[in-house]
């Protein structure tokens, strides 16, 4: 979900079908946020969209709202990792305290004998 943006709310409604059997929902009672969307065409491969609707299904979503939280989930993800990669870079480098002001060979550096 967009960070500026209300989380989609459980719709609550009422539906009464009326005398000549036409299904009416009362709308009044329909819980919702206004969200700025776009819409974008996707092909997939058949199976890939049979794969896409069960789990949309199975996390009760459509698969529009279950593609647009997946995206979004990597979107932020990726963004963060901007974010962390920037200030990391950022960082003036630290100058290293050798032992006895000398740098290890590198045999000390590779030895395991302590390990075993």
């Amino acid at each position: 979900m967009c960070s500026n943006s209300q989380p989609a709310g459980p719709a609550t409604t009422a539906s009464v079908t009326d005398s000549q059997g036409i299904l009416r929902i009362d709308t009044r009672l329909v819980k919702s946020y206004y969200r700025a969307m776009k819409n974008v065409t996707v092909s997939l491969p058949e199976d890939t969209a049979l794969w896409l609707r069960v789990r949309a299904a199975k996390a009760n979503r459509s698969v529009s709202n279950w593609l647009a939280e997946m995206i979004e989930g990597a979107r932020r993800r990726e963004d963060d990792y901007e974010i962390a990669m920037e200030r990391a870079l950022a960082r003036k480098p630290r100058k290293l305290e050798w032992v006895d002001g000398r740098k290890p060979t590198r045999d000390e550096l590779h030895d395991r004998s302590g390990i075993r």
